[in-house]
């Protein structure tokens, strides 16, 4: 259950999916509302609120036709950002602008502005008495709500292609990801040995099984399994250091030979030696 909610959290389809479930339920409670109850409200709503239904269609076609185009803008700017991005930085810098939040928000803003107008106008009909409608008014208030939202989505876009806001984002997540680390280490106790007792006759040296940045040790499971076992860990490389696939992490002094997998408490960044 919790993969499948991670799932939808990274899928690209949801942010745009709730904000379109919205706009249709929005569609369908103003079409009712035009349909069996705009005789009993019309007397308490201002006059602004109110059109004729051809007026109604005009201008909701107007709406459909513009916010598709508007999406099809957004996104068309969205890969010239990410062409950019590729070509005059560095692919490692890459800022993923399809999953970005305010990019998805957009989407699903203009995508349920279309979806309004396009049910409004489907159950919009022609009576043999003439009265007047509110989907029109409904329509150009979100028709207003996306043009400022697509006035802050090029604001948006146009600051994070600077080269200023792209060091201040990589200084953000670097710090973020130090101070992470820093917290879940700092209650690690280690107690360091300057030289080796010589009661440990047998030493085995244990590989790094994959090339990458140490990020976390887990040095109190560590420390746990060796007083278990009575052995003694030197370590090589510590964490920050980068480890070729082959290179030795760290060289274990016991009695006898050991067979405990002390590699699965060492994680790094390019590949997991543990078992995250």
């Amino acid at each position: 259950m919790k993969q499948l909610l991670m799932k939808m959290r990274k899928g690209i389809w949801v942010v745009p999916a709730l904000y379109s479930s919205a706009s249709l339920a929005l569609a369908i409670l103003t079409v009712s509302l035009d349909t069996y109850w705009i005789h009993k409200v019309e007397p308490f709503l201002p006059v602004m609120m109110l059109t004729s239904i051809d007026l109604a269609q005009t201008v909701l076609s107007a709406i459909a036709s513009s916010l598709l185009t508007m999406t099809t803008f957004t996104f068309s700017t969205v890969m010239v950002v990410l062409t950019t991005y590729s070509s005059q930085f560095s692919p490692r810098t890459l800022q993923n602008f399809v999953k970005d939040k305010t990019t998805m928000r957009g989407l699903g803003i203009f995508l349920g502005g279309f979806i309004y107008s396009i049910i409004s106008l489907l159950f919009m009909r022609q009576s043999l008495e003439e009265h007047l409608v509110s989907s029109a008014f409904i329509g150009v208030l979100y028709a207003i709500v996306c043009l400022a939202f697509f006035a802050y989505f090029i604001h948006h876009i146009a600051t994070s292609i600077q080269i200023s806001r792209l060091i201040q984002r990589l200084e953000e997540e670097a710090l973020n990801v130090i101070d992470y680390y820093h917290s879940i280490q700092q209650d690690q106790d280690v107690k360091p040995y300057n030289t080796i007792p010589v009661h440990y006759k047998a030493t085995s040296k244990v590989p790094s099984h994959t090339s990458g940045f140490i990020q976390y040790i887990d040095f109190s499971g560590l420390v746990n399994e060796a007083s278990q076992n009575d052995v003694l860990l030197h370590f090589e490389k510590g964490i920050g250091d980068f480890v070729k696939q082959g290179e030795t992490l760290f060289t274990i002094h016991s009695h006898q030979k050991i067979e405990e997998d002390f590699i699965s408490y060492i994680f790094s960044r390019e590949g997991t030696d543990g078992g995250v």
